[in-house]
């Protein structure tokens, strides 16, 4: 058995999610965490729809914990294209998102920080 595990330090995602300019109340915090999640349980699915729709048509992805380097921003569909390229070669995916931070939203866009784990595993477990 084969495992890779990755792990980034914070990802940062513009959502496709509508927030109120005020402060985020609980409704809108709830469905910013599940716009997220549907990002990690849609790419562990392959669900390629479920992920595409919880992105904004720009993405900013932050790897730096991983690889170093500088933040991403691409099209969602760039983004879309790689995962669903890279994710099936595995047998096995898990993403794990937790501490979610909405740091700030002003009308129809939210932004969220949250720390993602990522298992990527080839052949049986043992």
């Amino acid at each position: 058995m084969k495992t890779l595990m990755l792990t980034a330090a914070a990802g940062v995602l513009l959502a496709s999610f509508t927030a109120s300019a005020e402060s985020i109340g609980a409704d809108d915090r709830a469905a910013i965490i599940d716009t997220i999640t549907d990002i990690a349980a849609g790419a562990d699915r392959h669900q390629w729809d479920r992920v595409r729709g919880a992105f904004a048509d720009t993405v900013t992805l932050d790897y730096t914990g991983l690889w170093g380097g500088e933040p991403t921003t691409q099209p969602a569909e760039a983004v879309i294209r790689q995962w669903s390229a890279f994710l099936p070669g595995f047998d096995r995916t898990l993403h794990l998102v937790s501490n979610h931070a909405i740091i700030e939203s002003a009308g129809p866009t939210a932004v969220a920080e949250a720390n993602f784990q990522a298992v990527h595993r080839i052949g049986a477990e043992s």
